[in-house]
């Protein structure tokens, strides 16, 4: 993972005014932010409203590139709901640990708040959800720093937003028709700046780094020369594609190493927003995925969070420049008797 900045810019951050089905008025349906202990609410939530909330929130905000791996380690059979915010990790660096990083303590925006409706309902993401990269914006940046302009727009290939509920912990990932399926280990140059070789160890092999079975005594890693990386080519060197150091015993076979060296490696969970917008009641037999359910006059927490996936691998050192735009809406499924 490299070393990225991103700037959070946004007109409407959250924007629930299309919560109900079409046939129902938007007023049945609110967002709760807290403060001093007192319960205020929305119909619709923009970036004034959230610095009053969230001190620390700052619509320039930096982001960096953290990571939803070891999700293990703070969901789980012990995990209380009402007492667990979503963690996420630091990137890899030289001295860092091979299989485990720091819990991130910023360079993500974080939102813990209130669903609040009048009425029964399932809570979905809604089809008018938008993250987009701010193309006039970036072609300024890239004439201003001579950056290239399709690598500041993909910023909205690696972004992420995440719900945590009392229904589940769901990923939404932007602009794919299907889930990337992200790995979460591999090879890494952790000095690309200065560095053409992707990371060795003192016995000269490569070091697998993330999140994978490193402690499974039935582990081997498999090296050889047919994986022996080339250098890139000028220009193209990036934390995820250098070349094989030549004092090293081979490349790192990764496939190899899952087929016959017992190798396991945990990938990213994420869900389309085709997937999370489709509004169905859930039931044996239909796949639909709410993000939670609300009683009415009840109110249920949601936990949204917004960081830059760094293992991604859009992820680039220039994506730091990128400036992208939210708008992100729910919508709510009324049903009787529930």
């Amino acid at each position: 993972m490299t070393s990225t900045l991103a700037w959070f810019r946004v007109s409407d951050t959250l924007i629930a005014s299309n919560i109900a089905i079409d046939y129902v008025s938007q007023e049945d349906f609110s967002i709760g932010l807290k403060k001093d202990e007192k319960v205020d609410y929305y119909q619709k939530v923009d970036s004034t409203i959230l610095q009053d909330y969230f001190p620390s929130y700052d619509s320039k905000e930096h982001l960096n590139d953290v990571s939803s791996m070891y999700q293990s380690q703070w969901l789980n059979e012990k995990t209380v709901f009402a007492d667990t915010v979503p963690l996420l990790r630091n990137s890899f660096g030289p001295s860092s640990s091979r299989t485990m990083t720091d819990v991130a303590k910023g360079g993500f925006l974080q939102f813990d708040m209130l669903l609040h409706s009048d009425r029964n309902m399932y809570v979905f993401l809604s089809e008018t959800t938008t993250l987009k990269a701010d193309t006039a914006a970036n072609s300024k940046i890239a004439d201003l720093t001579g950056k290239n302009v399709d690598d500041l727009n993909k910023v909205e290939d690696c972004l992420r937003i995440s719900f945590y509920t009392d229904n589940g912990f769901f990923i939404y990932e932007p602009n794919v028709d299907t889930s990337s399926n992200t790995s979460f280990a591999d090879r890494l140059n952790l000095n690309a700046l200065t560095s053409q070789y992707y990371q060795m160890d003192d016995d000269k092999k490569e070091v697998l780094f993330g999140d994978y079975n490193y402690d499974d005594p039935n582990l081997n890693l498999i090296y050889d020369e047919e994986s022996r990386a080339s250098v890139p080519a000028a220009g193209k060197l990036t934390g995820f594609n250098a070349g094989t150091n030549p004092e090293a015993v081979g490349g790192l076979d990764i496939a190899k190493s899952i087929s016959e060296g017992n190798l396991s490696i945990t990938h990213e969970k994420t869900y389309t927003l085709k997937e999370l917008s489709n509004a169905v009641v859930p039931q044996e037999g239909v796949t639909s995925y709410p993000l939670t359910h609300i009683d009415a006059g009840v109110d249920k927490r949601i936990v949204v969070t917004l960081y830059i996936e760094g293992w991604d691998r859009d992820v680039v050192d220039s994506i730091g420049w990128g400036v992208f735009d939210l708008n992100l809406a729910f919508k709510g499924l009324y049903v009787n008797n529930i």
